[in-house]
């Protein structure tokens, strides 16, 4: 059983700013005294959770911990989410969506989707989690917005226009 990692989760972000700045995760041996749980069941649960479609991650480090992605507990308007997507992985960008509105298979064999996440951030954090496996097609804004921020990942590691290609 998964205990209440997500909701824990979620109360970090209600945490009083520490130095100015709001606290945003929280380690698992927090989380474990909190639930009183073992630091192992809390590893276990927040893999749960991402096997889940949750967007958790884990930041390491001194001041590293488990945090959900900015934004989804406020929930919001739901997205709906044309993409290409390589059909062995398929199940990973399906498995993170509210529902599956439309799907078939185009001539390059890429599966052509249709599906709808909780909101902007989910659907965002969806299509980058499934990297150069699959393509938003539609809305625009999160074309440009995946777009943005792969060039800008690709400029800090220096890579140049046509390394990009």
């Amino acid at each position: 059983m998964v205990h209440d990692v997500r909701s824990e989760l979620d109360d970090v972000a209600e945490v009083e700013p520490v130095r100015g700045e709001r606290r945003t995760d929280v380690s698992a041996a927090a989380l474990a005294r909190e639930l009183e749980v073992s630091a192992r069941t809390v590893q276990r649960d927040v893999q749960a959770l991402s096997a889940a479609g949750v967007p958790v991650y884990a930041e390491r480090g001194r001041n590293g911990g488990f945090a959900l992605l900015p934004g989804f507990r406020t929930g919001g308007d739901q997205v709906t989410v044309l993409a290409r997507v390589d059909p062995a992985r398929r199940e990973d960008l399906t498995g993170t969506a509210l529902a599956v509105l439309a799907e078939q298979t185009g001539p390059d064999g890429r599966l052509r989707l249709e599906v709808t996440f909780q909101d902007a951030r989910h659907a965002e954090w969806a299509l980058w989690e499934a990297a150069e496996h699959a393509e938003a097609l539609s809305p625009q804004w999160l074309r440009d917005s995946l777009g943005t921020r792969a060039a800008a990942i690709a400029a800090r590691h220096g890579a140049t226009s046509r390394e990009r290609c």
